[in-house]
């Protein structure tokens, strides 16, 4: 066999070759089609925003339950209106605390008012004047 032949038996060989290897794979082990590739990643993001939610329901514990979405802008948007919500509710508690604590004590304590004179006969007005003397 002159070089020239073998150069054209070798392609034909490969192409024999791999027919005869792609024929004999399994199909577990072939190559996953674009469907199952868009499946699996459709799962592991759905995985991901499941984590995310959870990760941001654990910073706002208070407003768990409006952290809620379907992708990561949604669960962003929701956890921003639940945090500035939550800011809000405190800041009216503490101002409410604030107003309920002014109105039950008085701003300053009352003084000791001073004995009605008036009504003392004028020997007890007299004997109070020289004591304070």
């Amino acid at each position: 066999m002159d070089r020239a032949e073998q150069y054209r038996v070798r392609p034909a060989y490969q192409e024999v070759r791999l027919t005869v290897t792609d024929e004999r794979l399994p199909p577990e082990s072939a190559e996953p089609g674009p469907d199952e590739r868009l499946e699996d990643l459709d799962r592991r993001y759905r995985a991901a925003v499941e984590a995310y939610r959870a990760r941001l329901q654990g910073l706002l514990p208070e407003a768990a339950e409006l952290i809620a979405g379907d992708s990561v802008e949604a669960l962003d948007r929701a956890f921003e209106q639940a945090r500035t919500l939550v800011e809000r509710l405190r800041q009216q508690a503490a101002e409410d605390a604030r107003r309920d604590a002014a109105r039950q004590v008085p701003p300053v304590p009352p003084g000791r008012t001073p004995p009605d004179l008036d009504s003392l006969p004028a020997v007890e007005k007299i004997r109070l004047g020289l004591q304070n003397r």
